[in-house]
């Protein structure tokens, strides 16, 4: 299995730098990456380098984010023909740089060019701007809805498979699916029960054994929530998980997770409360009704859509034949 970016920051973290010294490691992306991405650590800090041909970085205005230091440098320890947008951690908070860096990567994963490379930087950046200049900012409703959906699976998973399945948690990262376990994934919606009985499918890929490689089986749980004036929150959700993962190792895994849905366990303030009224899982066969991208014309892409639970009773299974079958 290649190793996550989580994976290569820890063993970068846990070396022993001199003084004055960066030990920089490559971080591979995918076939398709045009660029390349490295990973560095000194005894004072952490850097990102993304690199690029000579000369595209001449008249690039570099974006600004509070507690990076963002630059354009050479490597000759790296590459002496290329040149480098370099970003030092300038905060206390190793997670939090580490969470950036793996949006990072999410964002870069499908960029065919350097023009791409840095416009996935530009949005990262942006997205965490906000965050980083707040860190007690809220989620919206329906963020705060799925957050908890993904949580409380995420709790039942680490009861019924050991606190290791919080490895399988995606969900935070763009395109990819909510868990998954080598050819075997989980989505995970929820929806408030009174005010609707249907499901957002976000995009074509979701639904379909083919993304974001080919998988052996699908599965579909529902979270049917209520808004209530108390219950469970993100906050309270996190820390039922949290409270359960004994490895070091675990716990720094999901506190990045947290980050990079702009949660800070430390700080968040949760804003919406539910109560769970029901779930419902299902197995994705061919005759599942959906949208996928074979059935889509050509050039028609990033389609949303709703599903009515009455409309698929017959693809349900039981709990136990779901985690039976993970």
């Amino acid at each position: 299995m290649s190793k996550t970016i989580y994976d290569k920051w820890r063993e970068l973290l846990n070396l022993k730098v001199e003084d004055s010294k960066v030990i920089i490691s490559n971080f591979f992306l995918s076939l398709s990456t045009k660029t390349k991405l490295y990973l560095g650590v000194s005894s004072e800090s952490q850097f990102i380098y993304l690199e690029f041909e000579k000369g595209i970085l001449d008249k690039v205005e570099l974006p600004e984010l509070k507690g990076l230091e963002i630059g354009i440098s050479t490597e000759a320890t790296i590459d002496k023909t290329k040149e480098f947008i370099k970003i030092r951690n300038r905060t206390n908070n190793v997670e939090l740089f580490v969470a950036f860096s793996s949006s990072l990567c999410d964002a870069l994963f499908e960029s065919s060019d350097y023009f791409e490379a840095f416009n996935a930087l530009a949005q990262t950046i942006k997205e965490y701007r906000s965050f980083f200049a707040n860190l007690n900012m809220s989620l919206s409703l329906q963020e705060e809805q799925g957050l908890c959906a993904e949580l409380l699976e995420l709790s039942k998973l680490v009861d019924e498979k050991g606190e290791d399945t919080v490895q399988c948690w995606a969900g935070p990262s763009r395109n990819k699916r909510d868990f998954l376990f080598n050819t075997k994934a989980l989505e995970v919606k929820s929806t408030l029960g009174q005010l609707d009985s249907s499901i957002l499918i976000s995009n074509e890929n979701q639904l379909t054994l083919s993304f974001p490689h080919n998988l052996s089986s699908l599965f579909l749980k529902v979270y049917i929530l209520e808004k209530a004036k108390t219950g469970i929150s993100v906050v309270s959700c996190a820390q039922e998980v949290l409270a359960k993962l004994q490895n070091i190792n675990n716990k720094t895994f999901f506190n990045i997770n947290l980050l990079k849905m702009k949660v800070d366990l430390g700080s968040y303030k949760s804003k919406y409360f539910f109560s769970l009224q029901a779930v419902k899982q299902y197995k994705i066969l061919d005759d599942f009704p959906k949208i996928t991208r074979e059935t889509l014309p050509t050039g028609v892409f990033n389609v949303k859509y709703r599903i009515h639970l009455d409309s698929i009773k017959q693809f349900e299974i039981t709990e136990g034949d779901l985690y039976g079958q993970l």
